[in-house]
């Protein structure tokens, strides 16, 4: 009787291990004040995100696959750095890959 428990829970441990090797990996993404961000100079670079001088300081990383949208309208990362200049308060979303590093996508909605 032992034995058929344990092959049962082996078997019931395999299938969760199984199961969760195949969930694809989750971005996460973080509404922020368009004020707080700092894009880097070119297309390639560090993206800083610090909401006050006393706050602490996150870093991610911009690469050649890092899309920036603004509205509907994908946008080169100076177009993205126009619209954050004239629009210091408004929400913007950014998206970081599941490893916490990379942006995947900068989104602002369009100017109203």
């Amino acid at each position: 009787m032992h034995g058929i428990k344990l092959f049962l829970a082996a078997a019931l441990l395999g299938a969760t291990l199984a199961a969760s090797a195949q969930t694809p990996p989750i971005d996460t993404a973080h509404e922020i004040e368009a004020h707080t961000i700092t894009l880097p100079k070119s297309d390639t670079g560090t993206v800083v995100v610090q909401g006050c001088s006393a706050c602490p300081t996150f870093r991610f990383v911009a690469t050649d696959h890092t899309e920036y949208q603004v509205g509907p309208t994908m946008v080169s990362i100076r177009e993205m750095r126009d619209e954050i200049a004239a629009r210091p308060n408004d929400v913007v979303l950014l998206i970081i890959s599941d490893d916490r590093r990379v942006i995947s996508k900068i989104a602002i909605p369009a100017a109203r």
